[in-house]
């Protein structure tokens, strides 16, 4: 679970958001071909993906990186990705853990709060469809939030509408045995 003490340096964690608009004949392709190169840059900088979601217009990850290299990162993988104009990218970092959680929930909500699906976990361009064994994931996710212990309450704070969580909620998540309800 997350610790306050990982948000000191060296490591650090960021909110990446670009343009990135699939080729619209194979989506799954596309997907295939976005956590490839992102598997293949972070493993370059030792970069640690966290949350990842494909839309039809953008992408979102959530990664934590060492050593101040965020925006190496980030010129590495849209230049791999072939992104022409990169100042439609933004890095924004994440100080504190409740910014983490609600930019975790937001990431993995973007499919629904765009109308394209009614819950997180059914939305097949995201690791968290392969967090939950849904499909096969190409490229390392960890899992910070506990998702793989408690998938029923994480799912559950996903999919409620309008919730923003403050750290001192955060124990509401943990739960001994996360299939009982």
């Amino acid at each position: 679970m997350l610790r306050y003490s990982e948000f000191k340096f060296p490591y650090q964690y960021f909110h990446l958001n670009f343009e990135f608009v699939p080729t619209g004949y194979f989506k799954s392709l596309d997907w295939d071909f976005l956590c490839m190169n992102i598997n293949l840059i972070a493993c370059e900088y030792k970069a640690e993906i966290h949350a990842l979601v494909m839309m039809d217009t953008h992408v979102h990850i959530l990664f934590r990186i060492s050593d101040s290299k965020e925006n190496f990162f980030a010129d590495a993988l849209l230049k791999k990705l072939r992104i022409q104009d990169a100042n439609d990218s933004l890095v924004e970092p994440i100080k504190h853990q409740t910014q983490y959680i609600n930019t975790y929930r937001y990431i993995y909500r973007n499919p629904v709060d765009a109308n394209v699906i009614e819950k997180c976990e059914n939305y097949p361009y995201s690791s968290l469809s392969g967090l939950l064994g849904k499909s096969v994931l190409r490229l390392n996710v960890f899992d910070q939030m506990g998702l793989i212990q408690n998938p029923m309450k994480i799912i559950k704070w996903l999919n409620q509408n309008h919730q923003v969580l403050k750290y001192s909620q955060l124990k509401d998540l943990r739960q001994p045995n996360s299939l009982s309800r």
